[in-house]
């Protein structure tokens, strides 16, 4: 069974970085994800965790209202606080599409595709779309 979700929203805080016992690293923030429309529309927040390197390139880029769209894993994390069972859904990140900045008001996605393909001329009458 394949387990992929994908969700696209505005950081609610920077993200921030944790370091494990074993000095690996965790890029961690969340996003809102809504469902359902007019009053029964409700919004949940979704951890999302980076793992390594992967984290530590895009930490920098990852502050409060910054809009990305994150592809990977659904996982439920549980713990115990106080005798009390703690649950959080977590999305364990695979790929992350950093959609605008903090400040740009544009709905044009920052990606290294945009670059390449910004120009549709460049395929001439050859454009198979």
């Amino acid at each position: 069974m394949i387990n992929t979700m994908i969700a696209t929203g505005n950081l609610g805080n920077n993200a921030e970085s944790f370091q494990t016992q074993s000095g690996s690293s965790i890029v961690s923030f969340s996003i809102p994800v809504s469902s359902g429309f007019g009053a029964n529309k409700k919004t949940n927040w979704v951890k999302c965790k980076m793992f390594g390197k992967r984290g530590e390139s895009v930490l920098a880029m990852l502050n409060k209202g910054v809009k990305v769209c994150v592809t990977g894993q659904l996982d439920i994390e549980s713990w115990n606080k106080a005798g009390v069972k703690q649950t959080q859904v977590v999305i364990l990140v695979n790929d992350i599409d950093i959609m605008t900045s903090k400040n740009d008001n544009q709905s044009q996605p920052v990606t290294k595709e945009n670059e390449i393909f910004k120009d549709e001329d460049d395929f001439g009458d050859n454009n198979p779309f």
